[in-house]
């Protein structure tokens, strides 16, 4: 099933809420890295794709700090900022779910849907830890 996110937030509440969960079964029932995705992003270079996840990987600490602050000070602006850049990143080394849910808090900020945002952002930074845990092994 696709999930048009951008019409997302100008839907009925408990459509947002199905929304959010088929999210959410499609994080945990896709693998947690698409490498051959991740790959085609960077040119087909495996040698760039690695330097990349390296590169990812350092700043993933960073980010969730971000993220905690902004949530913390109710910062919508740089929330959004640090999530979209959490977007195509994810998508480059090919945590494709993680880019998914990353483009739905994005279009949340950019929307002021902030309890949307306030929901999804626990289960957003689970599953970012875990993409991270899983790119260090």
């Amino acid at each position: 099933r696709r999930i048009n996110m951008f019409g997302l937030f100008r839907k009925k509440e408990k459509e947002v809420v199905d929304e959010a969960v088929v999210i959410e079964e499609m994080f945990d029932e896709a693998a947690v890295i698409d490498k051959e995705t991740g790959i085609t992003y960077c040119g087909g270079m495996e040698e760039l794709y690695d330097e990349v996840v390296e590169q990812y990987c350092a700043q993933g600490a960073d980010y969730i700090e971000q993220i905690r602050k902004f949530v913390s000070e109710q910062d919508w602006k740089n929330y959004q900022i640090v999530v979209h850049g959490i977007k195509g990143s994810s998508l480059t080394v090919g945590a494709v779910a993680l880019s998914e849910k990353a483009k739905a808090l994005e279009m949340a900020a950019k929307s002021d849907q902030i309890d949307y945002i306030l929901t999804e952002n626990d289960s957003f930074l689970r599953s970012y830890q875990k993409v991270l845990t899983v790119l260090k092994q």
